[in-house]
C-alpha cells in the first residue's frame, strides 16, 4: 500500500500541473470560451479530489484483501448520501454553479478516505503496519 501511495503521488503531480492549465489547453485546442470556462470551474477543484478518491481507492483495496470489505463499503455508501446534501447546498442555497459540483465531489472523496482510513487505524492487527 505504501508503494501504491508513492506511485500514486508521482503519476499525480504531473497530471495535476496538467490540469491546472485546463482552460488554456482547451482554448489552444479551438474549445469555446464559455465552455472552457465552466469544465474549468468543475476541474479545478476536482484537481485534490483524484487524489483523494486516489486514496480511498488504494485502502479499499488493501482492506478488501484482508478481508474487511464492508467498511469502505459503508463510508462510500455514507459519502454518497452526504454527496447528495453538499450538491444541494454548494449548487442550489449558496449558488456555486459548477465549482459548487466539484467542491461537493472533493469533499466527497476526502470523506470516503478519511472514513476508511479511521477504520483501518481502528482494526489492531494492521495498526502496526500502517
Amino acid at each position: 500500500m505504501s508503494r501504491g501511495f508513492f506511485i500514486m503521488t508521482l503519476v499525480y503531480i504531473p497530471l495535476a500541473i496538467a490540469l491546472s492549465f485546463s482552460y488554456e489547453i482547451m482554448l489552444f485546442v479551438g474549445q469555446n470560451e464559455a465552455v472552457a470556462t465552466y469544465a474549468t470551474q468543475y476541474i479545478i477543484p476536482m484537481i485534490p479530489a483524484m487524489y483523494f478518491l486516489g486514496l480511498f481507492d488504494l485502502a479499499r483495496r488493501f482492506l478488501t484483501c484482508l478481508q474487511y470489505s464492508q467498511a469502505p463499503m459503508v463510508a462510500q455508501v455514507t459519502a454518497s448520501g452526504i454527496h447528495i446534501i453538499l450538491c444541494v447546498f454548494c449548487v442550489s442555497r449558496w449558488d456555486m454553479g459548477v465549482r459548487g459540483l466539484g467542491l461537493a465531489t472533493m469533499v466527497t472523496y476526502f470523506l470516503m478516505f478519511i472514513f476508511t482510513a479511521i477504520y483501518a487505524v481502528s482494526i489492531k492487527t494492521l495498526r502496526e503496519s500502517l
